[in-house]
């Protein structure tokens, strides 16, 4: 029990007692303990409440159960029976010690309230008891939390003064901090706090490690996002290997993997809809003897459902099921948007008719996704309907719910409903994110409104999140409108200048989609298809020579098929020399053979030399 509680596996630890119960097993007081511990850890207050009168019950009154007792009232912010409970202890044989210190300052820290925190770390001194370096670990996070990293020579300094030595749970905090604040460097200046650990001889944690891990995913996760479409030249750089890495170096040390580290793997291979590693990962574990738990199983579920394998999604319900475990609220989310994303309407309905059926209370989510299956069908009645119900029942609404409501009067094209929708946001300080600004984008431009826009990305709240995606709609607009086409290249350029900047600044982290001090986010491949396509349909040839010519100068590659576009462009100018620059770049990318036929076609239907076709072909 006591190995499934560390593990954060609440739900086996109950499993476990149950098992003791009917095999007629006496549960003795580190059961109890152990159990209680599990039940404050994953919030089942009333349960924990039972334990704690058992143990009240019996003679077996203790340090450790007074306690425990503290730690549970504060994990459920009863402070003022904690209190109760530490005066009891000062008047009683058992006096607080350390750990009934820490865990007051934690439940404060807990709750941003540093400055009771440091009353309580000044009235443990004049008790006369010495910190350790678990309370200035906890002391850390609440600092770290106000203050940011310009703490940590505070902290590091009075630990000096105390002749306390930081451990390794000192430099995950440190880690878990910078991971949280998802800044453009943060996995980097995560592997420079466990360089320190090294070089310290502190011996990292299996935590140290996923913590690493998790770091290293999601930064990858990022960089795929970003560099899915971005311009590239004709030489691409390698990806990283920071994960196996990681886990080489994990191994290297002599931690096995646990459930822990393969969530945070299981996470990697649902992101990337590689669903037969992630069932490969999941039979791995069976074969160590490590039972997946509920989570394990969600994010299974979810993984399914995001790939629009809903029968797989329901293999994967049965199995978790046979492992002991019920259909929980992710669950049913998962399931629900699952069948709203590919428009199974009635199976979403169904999922949610019995989710209510088992007791389970809907949640915020789940009303969230009900929206969006009602947004996803164009019933902007009834995702109006179920947002008002949320309101009367004051159900917690977050920006989400807002955006998928947003949405719905966006693909109705009313404007005027999306922009009720997004005031009432503002009024309820939810701060709009890049999401929001998509949505209330593609509103104007399903309104054929530019102006609105144009209008709504100068908008202060907005301008931080003028990124390539919200440019690229309204790139699409104008571009759209050939009367605007001038409009669509000056953007496209304007976007090309901030190009500029990354390719002759070398301290920029390429990764980045736009620079900070750039008026405009740079372009991707999907920006230049934009126009390119829309300029061609519009017969603006002129500008799609342009474009070749800007796009040229600063050896960007684009897509293969993009390339016919340029070499139509050129063969009407009858611009020979520029005609054939294309082509040549064109073969070297080792085209289909469809796309050389096209290339001939051109070639012949614009009767461009037969000198220059030999050429060309030759090559």
């Amino acid at each position: 029990m006591s190995g499934y509680s560390d593990l954060g596996d609440y739900d086996y630890v109950e499993k476990l007692y149950n098992k003791m119960i009917k095999m007629n097993i006496q549960p003795s007081f580190d059961t109890y303990f152990t159990l209680m511990s599990a039940y404050i850890r994953s919030g089942k207050k009333k349960q924990a409440l039972e334990i704690k009168d058992r143990l009240s019950d019996s003679d077996g009154k203790s340090l450790r159960l007074y306690n425990m007792l503290i730690h549970l009232y504060i994990k459920f912010n009863d402070f003022s029976m904690a209190r109760l409970l530490f005066d009891q202890m000062s008047e009683s044989e058992f006096k607080p010690n350390v750990v009934t210190f820490n865990t007051f300052i934690n439940g404060y820290i807990n709750q941003n309230n540093l400055k009771e925190a440091g009353k309580c770390f000044d009235e443990m001194i004049k008790y006369g008891i010495s910190p350790n370096v678990e309370v200035y670990n906890t002391l850390l996070k609440g600092y770290l939390n106000v203050y940011g990293m310009s703490a940590v020579k505070k902290i590091f300094s009075q630990m000096s003064n105390y002749d306390i030595v930081p451990d390794a749970v000192t430099y995950n905090t440190l880690m878990q901090y910078i991971k949280k604040q998802n800044g453009v460097d943060y996995y980097e200046k995560a592997i420079d706090q466990y360089r320190t650990m090294i070089k310290k001889s502190i011996v990292p944690s299996d935590r140290t490690f996923n913590i690493l891990l998790n770091s290293a995913i999601v930064k990858d996760i990022r960089k795929s996002r970003l560099h899915h479409r971005r311009l590239s030249k004709y030489q691409e750089a390698e990806e990283s290997m920071e994960l196996s890495l990681i886990l080489n170096e994990m191994r290297s040390k002599g931690y096995i993997i646990d459930i822990v580290t393969y969530s945070i793997l299981m996470k990697n291979f649902v992101h990337y809809k590689k669903m037969e590693e992630a069932e490969k990962l999941l039979q791995q574990m069976k074969d160590n003897v490590i039972n997946p738990n509920q989570y394990i199983f969600n994010i299974m579920i979810y993984g399914y459902c995001k790939s629009h394998n809903m029968s797989m999604a329901q293999q994967v319900v049965k199995k978790m099921i046979i492992s002991g475990f019920w259909k929980d609220l992710k669950t049913y989310t998962s399931l629900i948007n699952g069948y709203v994303a590919i428009g199974e309407i009635g199976e979403s309905l169904r999922e949610f008719e019995e989710m209510k059926r088992s007791g389970l209370i809907p949640d915020k989510f789940v009303y969230t996704s009900l929206i969006d299956m009602f947004a996803n069908k164009k019933n902007t009645r009834n995702a109006q309907k179920v947002f008002d119900y949320m309101r009367t029942q004051r159900i917690p609404m977050d920006k989400k719910t807002f955006t998928v409501l947003m949405k719905a009067y966006a693909l109705d094209g009313n404007i005027k409903g999306a922009c009720s929708v997004y005031n009432e946001m503002i009024k309820e300080e939810c701060e709009p994110d890049e999401v929001v600004i998509i949505t209330m984008l593609s509103a104007y431009k399903k309104g054929k409104n530019i102006k609105g826009a144009i209008d709504l990305l100068k908008d202060s709240k907005i301008n931080k999140y003028l990124n390539t995606r919200n440019c690229n709609i309204l790139l699409n607009m104008l571009a759209q409108d050939k009367d605007l086409s001038e409009g669509a290249l000056k953007l496209f350029m304007k976007m090309l200048e901030s190009h500029d900047q990354l390719s002759t600044s070398s301290q920029v982290n390429t990764s980045l989609i736009h620079l900070s001090n750039a008026r405009y986010p740079l372009p991707d491949l999907d920006s230049l298809q934009i126009i390119l396509k829309r300029f061609s349909y519009n017969q603006r040839w002129d500008l799609v020579m342009l474009i070749w010519d800007a796009i040229d100068q600063r050896e960007i590659k684009p897509l293969i098929e993009d390339f016919i576009i340029f070499m139509k462009a050129f063969a009407k100018a009858r611009n020979e020399k520029k005609l054939s620059q294309v082509c040549e770049k064109f073969l070297i990318q080792d085209p289909p053979n469809y796309l050389i036929s096209k290339m001939r076609e051109i070639l012949l239907n614009y009767s461009i030399s037969s000198e220059l076709i030999n050429e060309i072909l030759k090559k």
